[in-house]
Parts: C-alpha cells; sequence; structure tokens
C-alpha cells in the first residue's frame, strides 16, 4: 500500500509542475513590453518607446531639449571644460 500512495504523490507533483509551467509562460506571453510601450531611457527629457525588435528607443525630446542622435540635450546650456 505505501507503494502506491509514494506513486500518487509522484503523479500529482508532476500534475502540478505541468500547471506552474504553463502559468509561468502565459505570464511572460502577457506582461511583456509591446511596440509601442513606454520605457525608461537614458536620456533626461527624452521619451521613449519598444521598437519592433522589443528595444527601447527614443521617440522624441521635450520641448526645451534638443533630439542628438538617440539622446536629448538641453538648449541653451553650455559645458564648460575647465
Amino acid at each position: 500500500m505505501a507503494g502506491s500512495q509514494d506513486m500518487m504523490i509522484i503523479v500529482v507533483m508532476m500534475m502540478m509542475s505541468s500547471v506552474f509551467s504553463v502559468l509561468s509562460v502565459g505570464a511572460f506571453i502577457f506582461t511583456r513590453p509591446k511596440e509601442g510601450d513606454k520605457c525608461k531611457g537614458t536620456s533626461v527629457g527624452g521619451n521613449y518607446i519598444i521598437d519592433k525588435d522589443g528595444k527601447c528607443v527614443l521617440d522624441y525630446c521635450d520641448t526645451e531639449y534638443t533630439r542628438s542622435g538617440d539622446s536629448c540635450l538641453a538648449e541653451g546650456r553650455f559645458v564648460d571644460d575647465n
């Protein structure tokens, strides 16, 4: 009798493992960022979105900033090299 109880425990654990695997894959698929979602970028004054490749890219700069490549620069501010 002890053998059938052990087998039942193993079967139940395998079923629970399968259920949790399906749930975790489903959660990953439904919560991952989609194209057009906002994301946090590296440049201050920039607004970033997820592109078609799933990367966070600069969409546009705020009004007081100017776009320079993949970042935004503040207008009217100069850096003193000294």
